[in-house]
């Protein structure tokens, strides 16, 4: 390692390292906000987050390579070759994209997130040392193979740590720490490889004519890389704006759909997206755990069917049905729906409407028609209906009924000295 620690000190320009750390640590900042970006979303358009997370930090890790590559400073004029130049890039950026889509496909996966910083390491390792066989330079290059070992487990090591790190990148300070450690990753496998190099003149081999100039490509590469490094920035932060805004219409939404007295169910295929208060107070069950269970198991076994047709958009938008309640009790409801289409898909609004208060105020419309207030007994109307239908029945069948009257003696009396409340316990009492 001392011959790492007098490459690094003594064969760097120590600005432009730090520099070169600068530039890695913003590009892994920014790749892995990306990549967070990419966890949350849809798979419709994950890859294109993915895809700007790769370019970002394989990018970022490129141009870390090139800019310490001008502080070093080996004694002898350096120069880079155009084609295996930029394939270091391309592999490199392509590396880091597989190892970006192994974290997405399981971002809470220990072993995954792992194996993906596994991958990204070894594309950093091959990035640095395509890199260098890039060099053109009057000599030859011999390696350390232990340090060059040491390097590429060493970073990788690192990487995998980075990713572990991640865990999905909900919180910042996740997304943070990771990027110090991948940075950490690239810079040591950068400078415990460059410590593994030993030049050897040969100023008899002519320099080649399509080389670039050392400056020249750092200067390019750096330009490039801070221009996608500030779209990227852009990018992620318009795009978690626009989330936020969403974020907020949804919750708005989801407020307003829960002070509804009915319930209101939005379904895929047949099966609940999001349920609001109502709704699962009315089935008795949290609304959390609604998600995802067909809608038409919460109907009585009888309704079933016609429930289900109604998802599918066979027959008429609105129905009768009972709901089937956690404690297997039936409840009268009415189902109204609409469809609505989204990004998503095809949705189907259901309102879901409690019928038993209005039953049971039909009920009692229904009985106050036919019956005293007071009593509750028959009234004339009603009275006058059911001796008609007695008579009729006693004459078809050769049959008698008996009808008693009762007639109350001195109840004027009652109402007079006692009052007409007096009066009505007593009719009441009778």
């Amino acid at each position: 390692m001392n011959r790492v620690f007098l490459c690094l000190t003594t064969e760097h320009d120590l600005r432009l390292v730090a520099v070169a750390g600068v530039v890695c640590l913003l590009s892994t900042i920014v790749g892995y906000d990306l990549l967070a970006r990419a966890v949350a979303e849809r798979r419709a358009i994950r890859f294109s987050w993915l895809a700007a997370a790769a370019l970002v930090t394989g990018g970022g890790v490129w141009a870390t390579h090139f800019i310490a590559m001008l502080a070093y400073d080996p004694g002898v004029p350096l120069g880079f070759a155009v084609a295996t130049t930029l394939g270091s890039g391309v592999g490199g950026i392509v590396l880091a994209g597989v190892g970006f889509v192994l974290i997405a496909s399981a971002p809470k996966s220990p072993v995954v997130r792992v194996l993906s910083g596994a991958v990204i390491g070894g594309g950093v390792a091959m990035l640095h040392y395509v890199g260098m066989a890039a060099v053109v330079l009057q000599g030859t290059i011999v390696w350390d193979d232990d340090l060059v070992a040491s390097s590429v487990i060493g970073g990788c090591a690192l990487a995998a740590l980075s990713t572990w790190q991640f865990t999905g990148g909900a919180r910042i300070r996740q997304r943070l720490l990771a990027a110090v450690t991948l940075t950490l990753a690239v810079c040591f496998h950068h400078f415990v490889g460059m410590g593994a190099v030993t030049i050897i003149q040969d100023v008899s081999r002519p320099e080649i004519a399509s080389a670039l100039p050392k400056s020249a490509i750092v200067m390019g590469v750096t330009g490039a890389m801070l221009a996608v490094l500030a779209l990227g920035a852009i990018s992620g932060t318009f795009d978690r704006t626009l989330a936020s805004r969403s974020a907020q219409e949804a919750q708005r939404l989801s407020t307003l759909a829960n002070v509804a007295f009915e319930g209101i169910v939005v379904c895929r295929d047949g099966c609940v997206v999001q349920a609001n208060q109502s709704f699962a107070k009315l089935v008795g069950r949290e609304a959390d755990d609604l998600v995802g269970l067909p809608l038409a198991q919460f109907f009585a076994e009888a309704d079933r069917y016609s429930v289900a047709a109604l998802m599918g958009g066979v027959g008429k938008r609105v129905i009768s049905a009972r709901v089937e309640t956690a404690s297997a009790d039936l409840i009268p409801a009415e189902i109204l729906t609409r469809v609505i289409e989204e990004r998503g898909g095809r949705q189907i609004v259901v309102a879901v409407r409690d019928l038993r208060e209005r039953h049971l105020a039909e009920n009692r419309i229904r009985f106050l028609a036919h019956h005293d207030t007071l009593t509750g007994l028959a009234n004339r109307a009603h009275f006058t209906t059911w001796c008609r239908t007695e008579m009729d029945n006693a004459a078809r069948g050769g049959i008698s009924f008996v009808m008693v009257m009762l007639d109350l003696d001195g109840f004027k009396v009652v109402n007079d000295t006692r009052g007409h409340a007096a009066g009505d316990r007593t009719i009441i009492e009778i």
